[in-house]
């Protein structure tokens, strides 16, 4: 035994890994994001649907209507490009998605609150610019889990997701309106109608945990179709500028709702029910 040290034993503990892994699947993050979407599109859609009505029982003309919403849709959109660019500088996906939900659900309620037109323009705008803000980070969350799941699965549930909404937002109003017998402020300050944002700040605290980032690390494990990675190019091909002309060619064509519902209003062209006022006097008046 002399000129061997014997060294005490100790077990061997597994290494600790620093790598945290995703509280999700991929599939079940993109399901549950597109339920966030689902209730968001049912607070602003259902707004959309009556702003122009709205807009005019608050007493703007129709070329105020038009230039809103065209500067509401020019905010929604134009300004991505700016937002995207901040959100890839800081890659906080998570911090501007929240942040563009929650200026999106409290500003529907604010507009129906305040019966002044300046303030109600205000809120639309801030609808609006929720709505680029959360866009490019929104979408970028997404792309890393249909590195999983196949991009066009995934976008295309997150898709039929959000058009639900798009389709039951409004529903919701009109049932509302139906209710309220047409009273518009009342309607977008209804406590019916928030419970949406509340639901979907739960929703948003609930998806949060996910990481999807770490869905890319795998990639190569991956057995769907279209997740192989994209070469980087130099630049944008001649085909997506040819795209973007037609989109904008296509655009330039499409007339605003809210200019359409308040042409609606202007010439009566839907039948306004009887206010409560005048069913109690004709009650009096043959009782």
């Amino acid at each position: 035994m002399t000129g061997t040290s014997i060294r005490p034993w100790s077990p061997q503990l597994p290494e600790r890994t620093t790598r945290r892994t995703t509280l999700m699947r991929p599939w079940h993050f993109v399901v549950a994001f597109g339920v966030v979407s689902l209730l968001a599109d049912m607070v602003y859609e259902g707004a959309r649907s009556i702003i122009g009505p709205y807009l005019a029982t608050l007493g703007a003309s129709a070329t105020l209507v038009g230039i809103v919403a065209g500067a509401g849709e020019f905010i929604g959109y134009g300004l991505r490009v700016f937002t995207g660019y901040a959100v890839g500088r800081t890659r906080r996906y998570w911090t501007w998605t929240i942040l563009g939900y929650a200026m999106t659900v409290l500003s529907v309620p604010l507009i129906g609150v305040t019966g002044v037109l300046a303030p109600a323009l205000v809120m639309y705008g801030t609808e609006r610019l929720g709505k680029a803000v959360r866009s490019p980070a929104k979408d970028t969350l997404l792309s890393y889990a249909a590195a999983k799941t196949g991009r066009g699965s995934a976008f295309g549930v997150h898709q039929a997701l959000d058009q639900t909404g798009a389709l039951l937002g409004p529903l919701l109003l009109a049932a509302i309106l139906t209710w309220r017998e047409r009273r518009l402020p009342a309607c977008l300050r209804h406590p019916r109608h928030p419970r949406c944002p509340a639901s979907l700040h739960a929703a948003l605290a609930a998806v949060a945990g996910a990481r999807p980032r770490e869905y890319e690390s795998s990639l190569e494990d991956t057995t769907a179709p279209d997740t192989a990675p994209i070469a980087h190019a130099t630049g944008l091909p001649a085909t997506f500028w040819q795209y973007v002309a037609v989109v904008a060619v296509l655009s330039a064509g499409v007339a605003s709702f809210p200019l359409i519902a308040f042409h609606a209003l202007n010439r009566h062209l839907q039948r306004t029910p009887p206010s409560r006022c005048s069913s109690r006097s004709r009650w009096r008046s043959t009782g």
